[in-house]
């Protein structure tokens, strides 16, 4: 009896622990199965998961990428042309590419003519499609025929099999001369780029070649950021000069100031040493400014040939940047002083990037050396005198017929 009772405990026991192993080797399965899909999912989002905004570095904004980011090492080579003839050794380039076609942002880096840059960002808008290293990203399968003109059969680059498509400017080019591009033969991706010189010679040499040598994984918008500088505001010179032209009788009183990102700016004086500006697109719209101000520019217009601020002078800024909260513009006098231009608004802005007119009170004491741009308490840009002077551009029909109506406005025919 004793060894039968022996014998049924030791079952029990055994038992017990093979019970308390299974849930143990269960639980750690489980566990081991959490953690790979834990894993895996994570893996799997990292590419769509966005990455923290990094600080923009002193002077620089970021600015995100809108798709993917193409990334490439691409590899040429320049030569110049005297007259008719290709001089010179070719100049090599070995740069490395990021772009973004979305926001058509450009972020290059590496060595052109012997001389290296560090990674600076500039827009191809609007000639991303003209621009030797951009045009590379676009597709060009299958070849628009108003566009382009396919070479003929198979070729090669670079012992790679290429299709060759010539770009019509207007006419068709011959092989040996024009722009060429080259898109592989099986994947029709563009791989190269070619440019023939124009010369007198039936074989024409190639004047520049870009090409791709080695093409990395896009990078996803959300992982990726530009980095542009902060726009600098420029100061120039503009003089109001009688408006003539080959040919045309000047319209009275009318002047031309000068041109500011596309629009002609006009000046009408007229009573108490006034004057009045206004500004005409190319389109002959009074007042129509440019959609986007590419640089803000603030145009120091002087009505006489005395020296600056001897007389009334007047303002154009391009774009809000003397309405921005906190901004003084501020002329620095020979003898250390420092006097602070309020303007007078003449007229209510053209729109956020369009065009403000004020007139600077007379009254700057002292020989003035500089203007300065300041925002709150930091110096934004110094301008030293004597400002450089924009040349003039001739005004179009239509901008000249504008202003003749604006100027039969402001100015009745008894000279009032």
């Amino acid at each position: 009896m004793t060894a039968v009772t022996h014998s049924l405990h030791a079952l029990i026991h055994e038992a017990r622990r093979r019970a308390r192993r299974r849930r143990w080797l269960t639980a750690g399965a489980l566990a081991l199965l959490v953690a790979a899909g834990i894993w895996g999912g994570l893996t799997l989002t990292s590419g769509s998961r966005a990455t923290p905004t990094p600080p923009a570095p002193p002077g620089y904004h970021l600015v995100r990428a809108r798709g993917p980011v193409q990334h490439v090492l691409v590899k040429g080579f320049f030569r110049s042309m005297l007259g008719p003839r290709v001089v010179g050794k070719p100049s090599t380039q070995r740069i490395q590419v990021w772009f973004d076609p979305q926001t058509g942002l450009m972020r290059v880096r590496g060595c052109s003519a012997g001389r290296c840059s560090p990674a600076e960002v500039s827009s191809c808008v609007p000639w991303c499609r003209s621009s030797p290293s951009a045009l590379l990203f676009y597709r060009y399968w299958p070849v628009d025929t108003t566009k382009f003109v396919r070479r003929p059969g198979i070729g090669t680059f670079r012992g790679r099999r290429v299709i060759w498509i010539g770009r019509i400017r207007p006419f068709p080019p011959s092989w040996r001369n024009g722009e060429w591009i080259a898109l592989d033969a099986k994947t029709h991706e563009a791989v190269a780029w070619r440019d023939f010189a124009s010369t007198t010679k039936a074989a024409q040499p190639v004047l520049s070649e870009v090409w791709i040598a080695r093409r990395f994984p896009a990078i996803a918008p959300n992982r990726f950021w530009f980095a542009l500088a902060n726009p600098t505001p420029r100061f120039v010179r503009l003089r109001a000069l009688p408006l003539e032209g080959p040919g045309r009788r000047a319209p009275g009183n009318l002047r031309v100031v000068g041109r500011i990102d596309g629009a002609t700016i006009f000046a009408v004086p007229v009573r108490n040493g006034y004057w009045k500006l206004f500004s005409v697109d190319s389109h002959g719209t009074v007042g129509g400014g440019p959609s986007q101000v590419s640089q803000p520019t603030i145009g120091v217009v002087q009505p006489d040939r005395g020296s600056l601020f001897s007389s009334r002078a007047y303002l154009v800024v391009a774009g809000s940047t003397l309405g921005q909260s906190g901004t003084k513009l501020v002329v620095v006098n020979a003898d250390g002083g420092r006097e602070r231009i309020k303007p007078i608004l003449l007229a209510k802005p053209a729109g956020a990037a369009g065009f403000y007119y004020y007139v600077s009170p007379k009254g700057v004491r002292g020989r003035a050396i500089a203007l300065e741009l300041v925002r709150g308490s930091r110096l934004v840009v110094r301008q030293g005198f004597p400002l450089s002077t924009q040349r003039l551009f001739a005004p179009g029909e239509r901008q000249v017929h504008a202003a003749q109506q604006v100027l039969s406005h402001l100015v009745p025919p008894n000279g009032g």
